[in-house]
Formats: C-alpha cells, sequence, structure tokens
C-alpha cells in the first residue's frame, strides 16, 4: 500500500501502531506520527500538533463520502 509513496511524515491512528509498520515508514525516509497502543511497554512519543490535523483530514474525506452518496442518489433520481 505504502510502497512508491513519498512524504515527510505520515498520519495514522493507534491502530497501526506496529513496529514492522513503523520500520516501513522510517525506510521510506518518513516520520511516523502514531500514537503509542496502549500495550506498548515502552511509549513512543509522537508530534502532538501534527496529529491533530489528521481529524480535520479524516472529516474531509469523511464530508466527501457523504457527498458522493448525496450526488449518487440525486442523479438516480433524475433518470
Amino acid at each position: 500500500m505504502l510502497e512508491g509513496q513519498a512524504g515527510k511524515a505520515l498520519l495514522a491512528d493507534k491502530a497501526y501502531d506496529s513496529n514492522a509498520f513503523r520500520a516501513l515508514i522510517a525506510d521510506m525516509n518518513a516520520e511516523a506520527v502514531i500514537p503509542s497502543n496502549r500495550s506498548r511497554k515502552i511509549l513512543i512519543p509522537h508530534d502532538a500538533a501534527a496529529y491533530k490535523h489528521r481529524n480535520r483530514i479524516e472529516r474531509c474525506f469523511n464530508h466527501l463520502k457523504h457527498f458522493r452518496r448525496f450526488a449518487t442518489r440525486c442523479a438516480a433520481a433524475y433518470r
């Protein structure tokens, strides 16, 4: 999924907190902005200011999905 992608940081939620995923991000020369999962014995710090932007991005995609559903419903009504 991430092969061939470029960027300075990757924002993800706690579900993606694994050593393998963090290693893949490090191999891409990017920063992993992932809060540590509760099961981690040693918490890995993350950039909280950058992580706040993840919510804004997620809401934007949610709005796009909502409007797509509305547009599809209206297009079907016009047929």
